[in-house]
């Protein structure tokens, strides 16, 4: 069992308290205003305990029934259609394949000079083909998914604010 312990504190009973208000109304479409989270919690959002509670919430509700609830910016967070969370999925495997491709140019960039020790040289050998086949793999994942879900929706742009 996976200790929920902040300070000292368990934050168990905070969490079940979310849980219960996510599956109070499990319906696709249905948002989980933060209002009422709050009400729930008993404190408001800007306490900052109430994302940490809300984050490990959600974790377990997608463990225990997966369903993955979707954050609506400055709203709460909304059960999503089968699609919206295979879209959801799509996005943090492309944030992964970034975030390789990211770490590939730092281990690629490594000069032989700046490694004097052979064992060195051998590890950033082994990290570079790792690298290369983890991007060979996100690239091919990314062209199926495009393929069967389509192209990624564009982020929503925030208002602007006058002046």
């Amino acid at each position: 069992m996976i200790q929920n312990v902040m300070h000292g504190i368990s934050r168990t009973p905070l969490i079940e308290k979310v849980k219960a208000v996510f599956m109070q109304e499990g319906e696709q479409g249905t948002v989980y205003a933060h209002e009422r989270l709050e009400q729930a919690l008993g404190f408001p959002r800007t306490d900052p305990r109430y994302y940490g509670v809300v984050s490990a919430a959600r974790r377990q509700f997608l463990r225990e029934t997966g369903i993955s609830l979707v954050c609506e910016r400055g709203v709460g967070y909304r059960y999503p259609t089968g699609h919206q969370q295979l879209r959801q999925g799509v996005n943090g495997i492309r944030r992964g394949a970034r975030t390789i491709y990211r770490g590939f140019k730092v281990v690629d960039a490594v000069a032989d000079h700046r490694l004097p020790v052979a064992k060195d040289r051998e590890i950033r050998d082994q990290l570079r083909m790792k690298a290369n086949h983890l991007m060979l793999v996100a690239r091919t994942e990314r062209k199926a998914m495009e393929l069967t879900i389509g192209r990624p929706e564009p982020k929503p742009q925030l208002a602007e604010r006058s002046a």
